[in-house]
């Protein structure tokens, strides 16, 4: 009887091992593959961070939205001797339909304030790094309007602060389905747009 109860008692002791050796061997196994999880995350984190910019060219219809745009832009941020924006001049490009592509080619259309335009189509999120480097959740399709040259916006600011913004570099990105403007900035400096598409340049 004793023997009996030894030999359940090594079967018992020997199920036990295994079952730790089981566990062992599992536990070691989650621990590998979350480190591989984690190192690919890690791996597809540090591509997607590098990768370029997924930009296209803009339609015939995108590209006289941006050049109206634009126009607009130009033409009500032009600095006066004083440095504030003067009244805009015009309110609307100053022609319709695919001529208007033809017609901003030429540097005498344009304010004597601006000396380069240029655009692209990329996602909102990228397109926000042209503007003010915000992120946000929205990520439609959108096309970005770059200009350089001498601008002046008015902003609001406290009583007796500077009542404008200047800047050398002025970028707007708009809706690539509506053509609405959703983000606007004018700045110093910019981060420069990937091969764009050069509507004008002095």
């Amino acid at each position: 009887m004793l023997k009996a109860w030894a030999k359940v008692g090594s079967s018992f002791a020997s199920a036990d091992r295994a079952g730790r050796h089981r566990i062992a061997v599992l536990a070691a196994t989650f621990v590998v593959v979350a480190m591989t999880v984690a190192a690919t995350l890690v791996s597809v984190q540090t591509t997607s961070a590098n990768a370029a910019a997924i930009t296209w060219g803009l339609s015939t219809t995108q590209m006289e939205q941006a050049i109206g745009v634009a126009y607009l832009e130009a033409s009500s941020t032009i600095p006066g001797s004083n440095g504030a924006p003067l009244t805009g001049l015009t309110s609307a490009a100053p022609i319709d339909g695919p001529a208007l592509i033809t017609y901003a080619a030429n540097p005498s259309t344009w304010p004597s304030n601006v000396d380069r335009v240029s655009c692209l189509g990329t996602d909102r999120q990228t397109a926000s790094q042209y503007v003010d480097g915000s992120m946000t959740p929205d990520n439609r399709p959108t096309f970005v309007v770059r200009m350089t040259g001498q601008f002046s916006v008015p902003i609001t600011a406290p009583e007796g602060a500077s009542t404008y913004a200047t800047g050398t570099v002025l970028t707007a990105v708009i809706d690539a389905l509506t053509g609405q403007v959703l983000d606007f900035g004018v700045d110093t400096s910019g981060v420069s747009l990937p091969n764009p598409m050069v509507v004008f340049q002095r």
